[in-house]
């Protein structure tokens, strides 16, 4: 049985505010120091060696913001983003900004099974949300209608922190490794059903989330319906066992190879989608997001990350 862990910090990537500060067409890399109430005050860029709350990842013009303007004005578009009365947007936007760091960390050509990463929607998990921000509203209204998408990194209790990356690391080395950042990284201590807690990996832990990705294009709809809608549990997780190795195997190899670490993964109720009133039945529109990981046995705990290398055993 397994359960499923509201604190991580992954489960929070598509709920960003919009900011209201300025600045567009950030180069991908840009590091930001502070944060505009809880999204990213854009004039705050400094060296990404110093400490800073986000790091930006792209930026994304949404399709269909002239014709919203045409209809409503700059002011009232820009201020039903930032209160998300205008849906529309924030139907896009999480994907778009979403597609743009799978780029920036190499999981856009990613192939499992012949499907890639953009179509699995996949994404690291590890200590971050995804924001989004708008220009300000004098520079939106003059024209700037740039949306930049950022990491925004996470503590374990779920609160904007600051990390500091080593000279000439960035974001893009997330999934590689080569950022170098071990507080990017979610780790967690599991010591039975419904005990498992998120730490920072330079703590004792016995298990690592490493990616996320949509179930309702990797897994079976009789999988999907397996979970029952009241214990949100499923009786058998094989076939996202198999696919989690799979998955870790192609985007972290070498990980599984020595036998001391299994592979560990269950659903992601707070992404919605799918899962939102899941009343037992799949539907093929929604996502149904899932993360796989690695696990240990419960007296075999460890300090550091896989995804870094810098595994230190610290049982007995």
């Amino acid at each position: 049985m397994r359960a499923f862990i509201p604190s991580l910090c992954i489960a929070g990537l598509l709920l960003a505010l919009a900011g209201c500060t300025s600045s567009s067409s950030l180069a991908r890399g840009t590091c930001l120091e502070f944060a505009d109430g809880d999204s990213a005050d854009l004039t705050s860029v400094v060296d990404c060696e110093e400490e800073h709350r986000f790091d930006v990842v792209g930026t994304v013009s949404w399709p269909d913001m002239q014709g919203a303007i045409d209809e409503l004005g700059a002011e009232a578009v820009h201020a039903g983003i930032s209160d998300y009365s205008v849906e529309a947007y924030w139907e896009w936007a999480p994907f778009a900004c979403e597609q743009q760091l799978r780029e920036t960390v190499g999981l856009s050509s990613v192939t499992v099974d012949g499907v890639s990463g953009d179509d699995l929607h996949l994404n690291p998990a590890a200590q971050y949300y995804i924001d989004h921000a708008l220009a300000s509203l004098d520079a939106f209204v003059a024209g700037d209608r740039t949306t930049t998408c950022s990491v925004a990194w996470m503590s374990t209790e779920n609160t904007l922190t600051a990390l500091a990356h080593p000279d000439g690391a960035s974001v893009s080395g997330l999934v590689s490794g080569e950022l170098g950042v071990l507080e990017a990284y979610g780790c967690f201590t599991r010591f039975g059903p419904g005990d498992q807690r998120p730490v920072v990996c330079d703590e004792p832990h016995n298990g690592e989330y490493l990616l996320v990705f949509d179930g309702g294009t990797a897994l079976s709809s009789q999988f999907i319906e397996s979970f029952d809608p009241v214990t949100t549990k499923a009786s058998d997780y094989s076939e996202l066992d198999a696919y989690c190795e799979t998955l870790i195997d192609t985007v972290h190899p070498g990980v599984l190879d020595d036998g001391s670490w299994k592979v560990w993964g269950d659903h992601l109720l707070s992404f919605g989608g799918g899962w939102d009133d899941f009343d037992g039945t799949f539907d093929p529109d929604e996502r149904y997001m899932f993360y796989c990981g690695v696990l240990r046995s419960a007296d075999d705990s460890v300090t550091g990350s896989v995804i870094l290398g810098d595994i230190v055993s610290v049982s007995g």
